[in-house]
């Protein structure tokens, strides 16, 4: 097993954020990195836009909101990817497919 971490930056928004990962997940990191910079862009410029010069939004602010919208879908997907009810009835039929047997050969 390949335990060499190696060592990267991510610059989101301007900032840099050095990170020590394994090499096989670098084009992941940067992948996700573009896609926080492209939200964060998004929401700035669609707040801007608007007109919502009552509410000042701060920096942390589109960066929850980046948060909520990557959370919002990976739970999404949790509840897509759920699996039980799917085993739960195949372990179902299984049962009575096992009953039936059972039955067929007692007789």
């Amino acid at each position: 097993m390949n335990d060499k971490k190696i060592r990267i930056n991510l610059n989101i928004q301007g900032k840099s954020y050095p990170l020590i990962i394994d090499p096989s997940e670098e084009a992941f990191y940067r992948k996700a990195g573009n896609m926080v910079e492209e939200m964060t862009n998004k929401y700035r410029s669609t707040f801007n836009a608007s007109g919502m010069k009552t509410t000042k939004l701060e920096e942390i602010d589109y960066y929850a909101m980046v948060a909520l919208s990557f959370a919002f879908e990976n739970v999404k997907l949790e509840d897509k990817n759920d699996t039980k009810p799917f085993s739960d009835k195949l372990s179902e039929l299984t049962h009575e497919l096992e009953d039936c047997f059972k039955k067929d050969t007692e007789e």
